[in-house]
């Protein structure tokens, strides 16, 4: 047996090769370029409050709704299809959290331990997206039309680019913004920052890859392209060689990550919630403001083509073969691979209107078959944010925070919150909550 410097030897040799788990880091919104909102760290429950950021006011949102009904169309009763800023959506690195704020118009970093206010940085306009952190630096855009470079832990400033055309500005919920403000977050990406400044699709947008160090967008890999009848507007995604671009109202929009070509749209798909499963299906919600708000639909991210769609859905997350959602009053775990083998066929079979009797039975086995995709489900109420920590399902809430066993639906812990929780973060084995009143909240072991 090893003993004395012996044991202090072994246990330093576990610790440099990397044998001892680490602390994983939520370094970008929704934990990753694909937006996944899942990750390794493991958080301890039961979990208590250790302390509470308190915005002066609520989060200034881009968007105030949908309008109440669309005259040219003759719809009514639309739905919101760019709420991409209810709450304060926070990053987490090596003991920091950051997050941009449209109620004063400036990137923040806090103690993560502690909640002490560590350095503003300001900036002309609100910053809907938290700052994108790596390697010492923090990245943010602003609805000033302008990307903000600067360092992580005294927010002292790098670099910034204009990525509007002008600096003519116009008046926005009683400010003044850019006509291409940067509500795309900034995407991190081999060495560049991806980012696009754009509002309005009569007017020109611009998508960009930038040189992280400097800001520079002439050299290999990176580029300035300017892009017509778009909207690009909520957090982008990547897979290893595209780039997924929402727009809110119209269709996402696909991009050679290295070149910026467009490679058309993913049909049948629409609002700014979207995710990138490891196998390049993008997930999103309705195709338009008139569809129910709902439904969940899976695409094929590289032929463009609709692979399932779940009616009743409003939060989706996936892990491997497994996807978790909320479907008709319930947190529902589905086996993803097989639901979407299955679908097509019993797809085809439903829509023929002429089938005979081995068709019909065909039909009724592959709605047994589905139906048995539900691993498990469990009565719970409707998530606004919803992640995946270490096995964990951890739902947010109306006035509360939820964790669930990822494996069999049980709750494990709840803890209540001041309002809507659509902002979960967990890093370092604290879980961080932001709500619509402008609250972020800190839960860590006790």
């Amino acid at each position: 047996m090893f003993s004395g410097p012996a044991v202090r030897l072994f246990l330093t040799f576990l610790l440099v090769s990397g044998a001892v788990s680490r602390a994983e880091d939520w370094p970008v919104y929704a934990h990753d370029n694909r937006r996944s909102g899942v990750t390794a760290e493991r958080l301890d429950l039961p979990l208590d409050r250790v302390w509470t950021f308190e915005s002066p006011a609520p989060p200034a949102t881009a968007w105030t709704g949908p309008a109440k009904w669309d005259s040219y169309s003759g719809n009514a009763g639309l739905q919101s299809m760019r709420n991409f800023d209810p709450v304060f959506f926070v990053t987490a690195v090596s003991g920091r959290v950051y997050f941009g704020s449209s109620v004063d118009h400036s990137a923040h970093c806090l103690d993560a331990a502690t909640g002490e206010r560590l350095w503003v940085f300001p900036t002309g306009a609100p910053v809907r997206f938290p700052p994108s952190v790596q390697q010492g630096r923090a990245w943010f855009g602003s609805d000033d039309g302008f990307v903000y470079c600067t360092g992580a832990a005294l927010g002292d400033l790098v670099w910034k680019l204009r990525a509007a055309p002008s600096p003519r500005l116009i008046p926005s919920n009683g400010g003044l913004i850019s006509p291409w403000p940067v509500r795309t977050g900034v995407l991190l990406d081999r060495g560049r920052a991806l980012f696009a400044a754009s509002l309005l699709p009569w007017e020109p947008s611009y998508l960009y890859a930038a040189d992280a160090a400097t800001g520079a967008f002439e050299g290999d890999g990176l580029f300035r392209a300017e892009l017509s009848d778009v909207t690009l507007q909520g957090a982008m995604l990547a897979s290893a060689s595209n780039l997924y671009a929402p727009q809110g109202r119209s269709a996402p929009l696909t991009y050679d990550l290295q070149t910026g070509a467009a490679g058309g749209i993913i049909p049948d798909a629409g609002g700014v919630f979207c995710i990138l499963t490891e196998d390049d299906q993008l997930v999103a919600g309705p195709a338009d403001q008139k569809s129910p708000e709902d439904v969940v639909r899976l695409s094929d991210a590289k032929s463009n083509q609709k692979l399932v769609s779940f009616s009743g859905a409003s939060r989706i997350l996936v892990d491997g073969p497994t996807a978790w959602l909320h479907r008709a009053g319930n947190l529902q775990a589905i086996d993803r691979a097989a639901i979407i083998r299955l679908t097509p066929e019993r797809d085809a079979l439903a829509a023929k209107k002429d089938r005979d009797s081995d068709e019909n039975a065909r039909l009724a086995q592959l709605e047994e078959l589905i139906r048995a995709c539900v691993l498990w489900e469990e009565p719970a109420p409707d998530p606004f944010g919803f992640i995946l920590a270490g096995g964990v399902l951890i739902a947010g809430l109306e006035n509360a925070v939820r964790a669930v066993d990822a494996a069999s639906g049980r709750t494990l812990w709840e803890a209540p919150v001041p309002g809507r929780a659509y902002g979960l973060a967990a890093a370092e084995g604290r879980l961080f909550v932001s709500t619509d009143r402008g609250h972020i909240c800190c839960f860590a072991t006790p």
